[in-house]
């Protein structure tokens, strides 16, 4: 009797054991799973980042183009108000319309998708640039709402429109400075402009030092001073 109340308990000693091997074996199966699921899941996510940016990679020659052709638009409409200043300012009775390029929002929404799918790449350039497309946009808005309404309490300074040039050429030169990565050509984006460039992108859209002394004297002044574009 003795011996065989022992064996049970021997026995139930081994059930309890066994079982609790086999739980420990179902969770070491059941980590390794989930882990295997999760890496997976993590390769597939990387490599959709990496397809995506690829993509956005080969049409970013086109999106800087897009953004070019909006700085000339803009610098076109600009110049078309510096030209009609007077004693430094626009005058109040302006016969002349401004006319300015509409947002180009699918290619700025570009911009900023090609920014989140960057995980490996800096893109401070891009960060600036969709920054001051925006402050430009804003102060044209501004200058448009003015002449429009003819708000006579509002004065526009030809300084102020020389500022807002220089935003456009600003704009244009850092579209102009991503383009070889555009086309494969350096895999890194530079992480500054040079005032060279900002002179290099007013030439391009016709803006000569002979017509715009001032204004280049703007620039010679502040790369004196040390600031950026």
């Amino acid at each position: 009797m003795n011996f065989l109340s022992t064996w049970i308990e021997s026995a139930k000693q081994w059930q309890t054991l066994i079982a609790s091997s086999i739980a420990i074996v179902a969770a070491g199966v059941a980590w390794y799973n989930t882990s295997r699921t999760l890496k997976a899941n993590a390769e597939l996510e990387t490599k959709r980042r990496s397809q995506k940016h690829a993509a956005l990679r080969a049409i970013l020659p086109l999106s800087l183009s897009v953004i070019s052709s909006y700085c000339s638009l803009t610098m076109r409409g600009l110049e078309e108000l510096w030209g009609e200043c007077v004693d430094g300012a626009l005058p109040h009775n302006l016969n002349v319309e401004p006319t300015f390029p509409e947002l180009p929002t699918e290619t700025v929404k570009a911009f900023a998708d090609f920014i989140e799918y960057s995980d490996a790449l800096d893109t401070s350039l891009f960060r600036r640039m969709l920054a001051r497309i925006q402050v430009s946009r804003a102060r044209i808005a501004e200058v448009v709402r003015v002449i429009e309404q003819g708000d006579e309490e509002a004065m526009i300074l030809e300084i102020n429109i020389e500022e807002y040039i220089l935003d456009a050429a600003s704009i244009y030169a850092a579209a102009a400075a991503a383009f070889d990565y555009g086309r494969e050509k350096t895999d890194t984006l530079p992480k500054e402009l040079t005032w060279d460039q900002v002179r290099s992108s007013l030439r391009n859209m016709k803006v000569w030092e002979h017509d715009a002394q001032r204004l280049y004297a703007t620039i010679e002044r502040r790369e004196a001073d040390g600031a950026s574009p």
